[in-house]
């Protein structure tokens, strides 16, 4: 039986914008997408498979799950601030900048709330 059309359109417009708002956040982020495009789908196929494919498909599937925990314990030994948000960063560095509470003017102020906060700041988009 081929699959409907119209579901295929129902399912297709929510991924596709969910992809287009889909930002890359940390080191281990794409990790994360790793585990969710392999090991879902193969342990979700893999009751369905018996003997060696089951295995194997187990297997594969955990793959990305013990390189996200290999990969998060790296980099929380050797470089922590990696692990945080982008936004995050970006708004830690913005502040670390300031030099001392009274040291700005009210236009300095603006610029710093500003840099600190580039999402909720940025310009919408012009249609």
């Amino acid at each position: 039986m081929p699959p409907d059309r119209d579901f295929l359109s129902r399912v297709r417009e929510p991924t596709n914008d969910a992809l287009t708002r889909v930002r890359v956040r940390s080191v281990v982020h794409p990790l994360l997408w790793a585990c969710g495009v392999v090991t879902v789908p193969l342990y979700g196929l893999a009751p369905m498979k018996a003997g060696l494919l089951q295995f194997a498909m187990l297997g594969v599937g955990s793959l990305p799950v013990l390189g996200l925990l290999v990969a998060y314990g790296y980099w929380a030994r050797h470089d922590p601030n990696r692990l945080h948000a982008e936004d995050y960063r970006v708004s830690r560095v913005a502040l670390d900048t300031i030099p001392d509470k009274g040291a700005l003017d009210a236009a300095g102020a603006v610029a710093a709330v500003a840099a600190a906060s580039p999402v909720s700041m940025a310009e919408p988009d012009s249609p």
